[in-house]
């Protein structure tokens, strides 16, 4: 689709970019599909309550 459309419009000049979302292979990706829990950001460890 991605190299249909950069064909149509790249006569004309116009440039065509495809992102594919998903996972990307990374150390953090490895560990969570071997099971290990996710690292939590420093600010995250600690969240103060809200009094009303």
């Amino acid at each position: 689709m991605t190299r249909a459309t950069a064909v149509n419009w790249g006569e004309k000049g116009i440039r065509v970019n495809g992102v594919k979302p998903g996972p990307t292979e990374s150390r953090m990706m490895t560990s969570i599909k071997k099971g290990a829990p996710l690292p939590r950001p420093p600010c995250m460890t600690v969240v103060p309550s809200r009094s009303r």
